[in-house]
């Protein structure tokens, strides 16, 4: 039979026998070059899908070949018609749109459904099989195919490995961009708030140097004063300045100052608040930030004075802090 010599050219061709067998029935056994064209078609299907399938092709076998005999008995009939309408005996088929010759209907079936075209007739034309050397033609031309096609497979899989790489590459870059861009902000934002401590801490410093400055100032005209009270003596036109250098700083009603909290360990803290809050708004605001200094107290620097619980109610300019104090936070 055809199918079995179209079927040991395509095993001395190279191709598995599974496939083999599945490409004829789909073919319906219409010849090598369907076959062929259907092999280049799955040449790239898992050959697990035809194991799978052989047992069914197995039981459907009969039922095909009962349909080729009457499709053949079909075919005898029309060549008969043919034969006595023209006078000559149909040998084949031909496809009036792409004229290609054709072995008979299961084959013009097969081509039907691949083209799409669907105008056949009849032909006195013989096909003839193949010789060794159109075999080897085949052959030659099916590998060449495909080639080309895994040729063409593997290229669009480099392509689409490319287009991944330069996707993970530029979303790096991006990721990358964006960490240094936080960094660099975070980096900004953590030297301003160092400048503006340091600036805050230069005034705090000056501050305290010129109330120990005007502290001393004032012990020393007092023990001026001491000294002549108790020599009998008239205070100096000098100690007279002093003390009215020293009267108008202190008439002066200042509405807001500036508290400076240190505690070891840690960089000072320095917040602004009215001269009317008391000490015990400042000590609710440290334990906002640091609730870990609950049960400390508050200290001067110098002269130095640790506050108690009842000086808590005290405002902050019956304390003396005003315009600007040091507080030292106390363990006990």
């Amino acid at each position: 039979m055809s199918s079995k010599t179209d079927k040991s050219v395509l095993l001395d061709m190279g191709f598995d026998e599974i496939k083999i067998n599945k490409a004829l029935a789909e073919t319906n056994n219409s010849g090598l070059q369907p076959a062929m064209d259907w092999l280049f078609e799955h040449a790239d299907d898992p050959i697990e899908s035809f194991i799978i399938e052989e047992s069914n092709n197995n039981d459907n076998n009969n039922n095909e070949n009962s349909v080729s005999s009457t499709n053949d008995t079909q075919m005898d009939d029309n060549s008969n018609i043919e034969a006595s309408t023209t006078g000559g005996v149909a040998q084949s088929l031909i496809c009036n749109v792409c004229k290609k010759v054709i072995k008979d209907a299961q084959a013009a079936e097969f081509h039907a459904v691949k083209t799409g075209h669907q105008d056949f007739s009849e032909s006195t034309e013989a096909i003839k099989p193949l010789t060794e050397e159109e075999k080897k033609l085949k052959l030659e031309e099916l590998k060449e195919r495909l080639k080309e096609k895994r040729l063409m497979k593997q290229k669009e899989e480099q392509e689409y490995e490319k287009q991944k790489e330069k996707v993970r590459r530029r979303t790096g870059k991006e990721l990358n961009e964006a960490r240094e861009r936080m960094e660099k902000e975070e980096l900004k934002r953590i030297y301003e708030k160092k400048k503006r401590e340091q600036i805050e801490e230069k005034k705090a410093r000056a501050r305290v140097k010129a109330q120990i400055e005007q502290d001393r100032k004032e012990r020393a005209a007092k023990a001026e004063e001491q000294k002549r009270l108790r020599e009998g003596k008239a205070m100096s036109n000098s100690s007279s300045s002093v003390s009215l250098t020293t009267t108008p700083s202190e008439s002066v009603d200042y509405s807001e100052t500036s508290i400076q909290i240190r505690a070891s360990g840690m960089p000072p803290i320095v917040h602004d608040f009215n001269s009317t809050d008391t000490l015990e708004k400042v000590y609710e605001f440290l334990l906002s930030s640091k609730p870990e200094f609950a049960g400390y107290s508050f200290s001067t620097t110098y002269p130095r004075k640790v506050f108690t619980e009842q000086d808590k109610s005290k405002t902050l300019k019956e304390l003396d802090l005003v315009p600007s104090s040091v507080l030292v936070l106390v363990n006990h």
